[in-house]
């Protein structure tokens, strides 16, 4: 699955919130966070299967 720029951009900017509330220590942000990352890459692979 190629990704477009936009979800290449997304998981960017998630993975820099997710390294920054890691680095300050905000657990309920990081978990908040990487939960968001493992639905976008559910709901991707759903769809990708889906076409």
């Amino acid at each position: 699955m190629q990704k477009t720029v936009a979800q290449r951009w997304i998981d960017h900017y998630l993975e820099a919130a997710s390294s920054q509330a890691e680095e300050v220590g905000d657990q309920r942000s990081f978990d908040i966070i990487e939960r968001a990352k493992r639905e976008l890459e559910a709901t991707r692979k759903e769809r990708a299967r889906a076409k």
